[in-house]
């Protein structure tokens, strides 16, 4: 087995203090209820703003109603008895009428009224974080003096809960940029950290947590903010908040930098490291998905291309609705975009189950929607003409480019081009059979361009 190329960091960990641990987990509780306090009181707004808006409209159609039925039930009457119908008959006919019409509108009524949340989100990732804060009583001293100073707790893995699957990892929480992620980690070694795309989560990572392993690394794979296991906050979800989360995860896991994988929405969050946080970026690896910038020309320059192809991100711009289609039916949206995306036969049915369950965790499917929200509505705005500045800054690290030669998500022709963003050592590999999802339809394949790529200490074209 070839000798990692990629040195570890010096290991400068201690182990911690009780006051400082109790310290630490003070902290971290403190920080967790201010985000449920912030989410209790974005859906106490918006249930307020629903009722307001509801009874405004109501009181103005209640007004203009009874006016227009007042007129209608005597030209209703008189029409009945001039056909002859007695008039006691007619009004006791129109009275009838009258009452019908109103039972419809109080059940009418009472349907909308029932689509208030009443914080049901906020009970719902409550429940969540508190099931992250419960230690494991053996996590303290199977845990190395290397990660002794980290501040992070072994997470129990709950049978029910999706994103908590067995294998050979563990699963824990780390704190990092004032979020709380859930994370699976797997070896010893210099640290590669995984981001995944959507519509995925931690797990995308399952068989490069077992290659890279082997291959003498320490690999860690972790939900993104408002993903699985990790806090779900009201805001944060742009590309330079997310960058900032991973970039503050290199440094809890104890390390000063590491080797970034990106997929889809990682990979973007991956080269957005690299400009915004060089120094933490030791190489870059990019699965299916085109530098930024260049993903934006690509949308414009190629409407009928990558312009088609990512339409479903001009969906996801509507308020609420997209977040129930997706998760109608059990999430049977996330099944068909899987299908959709990668090449022949891929994904079995366990995948896919698993995709599904973990979109339909709580506050997961908007969490996952305000990324696309913020990519494109952010173009015009001051934020999104920084960010496009800022990652005009060429790419220092080692980058490997990997793609699906059947990707119909992200066109290769899109992907192309990206390397003139970076100035290390570019490598650029098409994966012929593969589709949006390399890393999980051909495995073998792609662990191997990878773990070649991290062995050469030269990594050039």
């Amino acid at each position: 087995m070839a000798e990692p190329a990629v040195k570890p960091a010096a290991d400068g960990a201690r182990d911690q203090s009780i006051g400082s641990l109790v310290s630490q987990a003070i902290g971290d509780v403190s920080k967790l209820f201010k985000a449920e306090l912030d989410l209790a009181k974005l859906e106490l707004k918006a249930d307020a703003r629903r009722v307001g808006i509801a009874a405004a409209l109501l009181g103005i159609a209640g007004f203009v109603g009874c006016l227009v039925l007042v007129l209608l039930c005597f030209a209703y009457a008189y029409g009945l008895i001039t056909v002859g119908i007695w008039p006691w008959a007619a009004f006791l006919i129109v009275a009838g009428t009258c009452v019908a019409l109103a039972a419809l509108a109080v059940l009418i009524g009472a349907l909308k009224f029932r689509g208030l949340s009443g914080l049901s989100r906020t009970r719902q990732t409550v429940q969540e974080d508190l099931t992250l804060l419960k230690r494991d009583d053996g996590a303290a001293a199977q845990r190395g003096d290397r990660r002794g100073d980290q501040g992070d707790d072994q997470v129990t893995p709950r049978r029910d809960a999706p994103i908590f699957i067995d294998g050979p990892w563990s699963h824990r929480s780390v704190s990092a940029n004032g979020t709380r992620f859930h994370v699976a980690e797997s070896g010893d070694g210099p640290l590669v950290l995984m981001l995944h795309g959507f519509p995925e989560f931690w797990w995308t990572w399952r068989e490069q947590l077992s290659s890279l392993q082997g291959a003498g690394f320490r690999a860690v794979a972790v939900d993104l903010r408002g993903y699985g296991g990790s806090d779900k906050p009201p805001r944060g979800y742009d590309l330079v908040t997310a960058a900032s989360d991973a970039a503050g995860l290199v440094r809890s896991l104890g390390e000063a930098n590491a080797v970034i994988v990106g997929h889809d929405w990682g990979g973007l969050i991956a080269f957005t490291m690299a400009a915004y946080f060089p120094k933490v970026v030791r190489r870059l690896a990019v699965v299916s998905v085109p530098h930024p910038l260049r993903l934006r020309a690509a949308v414009v320059s190629d409407p009928l291309g990558q312009g088609r192809r990512s339409g479903y991100a001009l969906g996801f711009q509507l308020p609420l609705l997209p977040e129930r289609q997706l998760l109608r039916d059990g999430a049977q949206r996330v099944g068909r975009m899987l299908r959709a995306w990668s090449g022949p036969g891929w994904p079995d049915q366990e995948t896919e189950r698993n995709y599904r369950a973990a979109m339909s965790l709580p506050s997961v499917a908007h969490s996952a929607l305000e990324y696309h929200r913020w990519f494109i509505r952010s173009r015009l705005r001051p934020d999104g003409l920084r960010y496009a500045r800022s990652m005009r800054a060429p790419v220092q690290a080692p980058t490997l480019h990997l793609h699906g030669s059947l990707d119909s998500c992200v066109l290769p022709s899109a992907a192309r081009g990206s390397g003139r963003y970076v100035e290390a050592p570019y490598r650029w590999r098409l994966l012929d059979g593969a589709g949006h999802f390399p890393h999980e339809e051909i495995p073998e394949r792609f662990d191997a361009e990878l773990r070649a790529w991290l062995a050469d200490p030269e990594p050039e074209r």
